[in-house]
């Protein structure tokens, strides 16, 4: 009982977090420069988006509800995406902005935002799903055919997200939120444990 409600608690967040990454309409948005070492230092610079399901740095859905939910003056104002070839040229390591960086790369961001969290409660719960296995039940051979059937099925959808278009934009997702939460890594790393 207790492991069906899990899987249900698991698949119900899984839907939610990825029909909010990709459902989510993303307008066009400005931001203030705060760096002062910058030649735009408090100028207003804009953002193309006006997109949806995108997952690049500016114009992704969790950025999005960071903006909306907390606030754009309350948010990280040196991001690692900074280290991207897009912004600097001593790319994977941090340096100095590009000349012609586009105008992202000096907007604030939230490391550790809502819809990441969503991704860190999958995975918390995932793991609490191994450990019921474990204090449920007894038999070695039962342990195994549960841990088995989930790692595989987590597996076949950590494949699917990979060979789809989803994965396409979850790579640079994966940059921009330090590798650790995409579904794709919470579901192949969670399946090889």
């Amino acid at each position: 009982e207790n492991l069906s409600t899990g899987r249900i608690v698991g698949a119900s967040v899984l839907v939610i977090y990825l029909a909010t990454l990709y459902g989510t309409f993303v307008p066009d948005w400005e931001f203030v420069v705060y760096d002062k070492d910058s030649t735009l230092y408090g100028k207003i610079q804009s953002v193309q988006c006006g997109v949806r399901g995108k997952l690049n740095p500016p114009c992704n859905a969790v950025g999005y509800v960071d903006r909306q939910v907390l606030g754009i003056d309350h948010m990280y104002h040196h991001p690692a995406w900074r280290r991207s070839k897009a912004c600097t040229s001593v790319s994977p390591y941090e340096g100095s902005l590009r000349p012609d960086a586009p105008s992202w790369c000096h907007a604030p961001f939230e490391p550790e935002g809502l819809l990441s969290s969503i991704s860190a409660i999958l995975s918390t719960i995932i793991g609490v799903h191994f450990g019921h296995i474990i204090l449920h039940l007894q038999g070695y051979s039962a342990r195994l055919k549960i841990w088995i059937s989930t790692g595989l099925a987590l597996l076949t959808l950590g494949l699917i997200l990979h060979f789809t278009l989803c994965e396409k934009h979850l790579v640079i997702s994966l940059i921009q939120k330090d590798i650790i939460f995409s579904q794709t890594h919470i579901a192949n790393s969670k399946c090889l444990q």
